[in-house]
């Protein structure tokens, strides 16, 4: 859809996916923001190429994927020129890991189940929406 910031949401669960898609209805109602909103359940090579198609504004991107990771994920990107935001979500993040976390994924990282608030914080850091 023209003239929308195109956000492309990243997850290996289903159930994921569904609440990312429930969170943005409720920005549409609530707030009345409208984005171009594309989901990729990861499966496999195939959803790399995906993400280089679609050229998402910015990205949600699960750190736990089969056969993958987000961290290998964002540096094949970075490596192929990919400069937007790429916010991480997780939920599997130990006290351990997260600070790793926050430091490669430098543009966010937010905890899942996502938040309304967390989701709209993010939104308006990089100027997709203002509260």
């Amino acid at each position: 859809r023209k003239g929308l910031n195109k956000i492309l949401i990243i997850d290996d669960e289903e159930d994921n996916l569904i609440v990312f898609k429930l969170l943005f209805k409720m920005l549409n109602k609530r707030h009345n923001v409208e984005f171009d909103v594309n989901f990729i359940k990861w499966t496999n090579e195939e959803s790399y190429s995906n993400i280089i198609k679609i050229n998402p504004d910015i990205l949600f991107l699960d750190i736990k994927l089969p056969g993958t990771s987000g961290v290998d994920v964002l540096k094949r990107l970075r490596d192929d020129g990919f400069d937007k935001p790429v916010i991480a979500q997780t939920s599997h993040a130990t006290s351990l890991e997260l600070p790793v976390y926050e430091s490669i994924f430098s543009d966010g990282l937010i905890k899942k189940p996502i938040e309304e608030e967390v989701l709209i914080e993010i939104l308006s850091k990089y100027n997709f929406m203002s509260v």
